[in-house]
Protein backbone atom coordinates (compact mmCIF):
# COMPACT_ATOMS: atom_id res chain seq x y z
CA UNK A 1 0.00 0.00 0.00
CA UNK A 2 1.59 3.74 -1.02
CA UNK A 3 2.03 6.09 1.66
CA UNK A 4 -0.60 8.10 0.34
CA UNK A 5 -3.42 5.93 0.65
CA UNK A 6 -2.95 5.56 4.43
CA UNK A 7 -5.42 8.04 5.46
CA UNK A 8 -7.91 6.71 3.03
CA UNK A 9 -7.44 3.45 4.28
CA UNK A 10 -7.86 4.87 7.83
CA UNK A 11 -11.10 5.89 6.87
CA UNK A 12 -12.14 3.46 5.35
CA UNK A 13 -11.31 0.87 8.55
CA UNK A 14 -12.42 3.57 11.28
CA UNK A 15 -15.73 3.32 13.38
CA UNK A 16 -18.20 5.57 12.37
CA UNK A 17 -19.15 6.34 15.62
CA UNK A 18 -17.53 6.79 19.05
CA UNK A 19 -19.49 6.20 22.70
CA UNK A 20 -18.79 7.90 25.68
CA UNK A 21 -19.08 7.21 29.28
CA UNK A 22 -18.12 9.24 31.97
CA UNK A 23 -17.13 7.82 35.07
CA UNK A 24 -16.30 9.83 38.53
CA UNK A 25 -14.37 7.83 41.19
CA UNK A 26 -14.76 9.77 44.79
CA UNK A 27 -15.36 7.59 47.71
CA UNK A 28 -16.41 11.24 49.47
CA UNK A 29 -18.66 12.35 46.92
CA UNK A 30 -20.54 8.35 46.52
CA UNK A 31 -20.50 8.51 50.48
CA UNK A 32 -22.64 11.70 50.68
CA UNK A 33 -24.68 11.07 46.64
CA UNK A 34 -24.43 7.29 46.35
CA UNK A 35 -24.97 5.74 43.00
CA UNK A 36 -26.38 8.79 40.67
CA UNK A 37 -26.95 9.16 36.34
CA UNK A 38 -25.93 12.44 35.89
CA UNK A 39 -23.00 14.73 37.49
CA UNK A 40 -25.62 17.55 38.28
CA UNK A 41 -27.41 15.39 40.70
CA UNK A 42 -23.55 14.88 42.81
CA UNK A 43 -22.32 18.19 42.75
CA UNK A 44 -19.96 17.25 40.47
CA UNK A 45 -17.82 20.09 38.41
CA UNK A 46 -16.01 17.99 36.57
CA UNK A 47 -18.26 15.51 35.45
CA UNK A 48 -19.95 18.29 34.34
CA UNK A 49 -17.25 19.46 32.53
CA UNK A 50 -16.55 16.54 30.73
CA UNK A 51 -20.29 16.14 29.68
CA UNK A 52 -20.46 19.57 28.18
CA UNK A 53 -17.22 19.07 26.15
CA UNK A 54 -18.32 15.66 25.04
CA UNK A 55 -21.70 16.65 24.03
CA UNK A 56 -20.52 20.16 22.74
CA UNK A 57 -18.48 18.38 20.00
CA UNK A 58 -21.10 17.03 18.57
CA UNK A 59 -20.78 13.27 20.43
CA UNK A 60 -23.30 11.32 22.95
CA UNK A 61 -22.14 10.40 26.41
CA UNK A 62 -23.98 7.01 26.82
CA UNK A 63 -24.16 7.09 30.63
CA UNK A 64 -22.79 8.60 33.52
CA UNK A 65 -21.42 7.15 37.02
CA UNK A 66 -19.84 8.16 40.27
CA UNK A 67 -18.09 5.21 41.78
CA UNK A 68 -16.28 4.78 45.19
CA UNK A 69 -12.43 4.58 45.02
CA UNK A 70 -12.39 0.56 44.49
CA UNK A 71 -10.39 -1.11 42.60
CA UNK A 72 -13.04 -4.05 41.84
CA UNK A 73 -15.49 -1.78 41.57
CA UNK A 74 -14.24 0.10 38.90
CA UNK A 75 -12.93 -2.28 36.43
CA UNK A 76 -16.06 -4.43 37.37
CA UNK A 77 -17.86 -1.57 35.86
CA UNK A 78 -15.65 -0.56 32.95
CA UNK A 79 -15.95 -4.29 31.90
CA UNK A 80 -19.93 -4.16 32.08
CA UNK A 81 -19.52 -0.79 30.22
CA UNK A 82 -17.28 -2.19 27.02
CA UNK A 83 -19.46 -6.02 27.33
CA UNK A 84 -22.35 -4.10 26.45
CA UNK A 85 -21.29 -2.46 23.42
Amino acid sequence: MPLDDTPAQHKKNAPTSVKFAIITVSTSRYETYGSVSEPGLADDISGNVMLDLISGSGFDVKSYSLLPDNESLIAGHVRELTDAD
